[in-house]
């Protein structure tokens, strides 16, 4: 199974070992880079979103105080 990492940092390689296989992995791997890259970008969305939603909380939690 290939790693993602290789995929991110030599995807030449990939597709040069695969084509030894007889096996054309040029648009595979391309979309696959291109899926991952969205994946990234959306997790970090995540993690932003949760992080204002946790600073939002504290403030609340911070007027409640007397």
């Amino acid at each position: 199974m290939l790693q993602i990492q290789l995929l991110r940092e030599n995807p030449q390689e990939v597709i040069d070992r695969l084509k030894i296989k007889n096996f054309d992995a040029t648009e595979l791997v391309a979309e696959i880079r291109e899926l991952d890259s969205e994946n990234r970008n959306l997790k970090k969305k995540i993690d932003d979103n949760l992080m204002a939603q946790n600073q939002g909380a504290k403030k609340i939690g911070q007027l409640f105080k007397p």
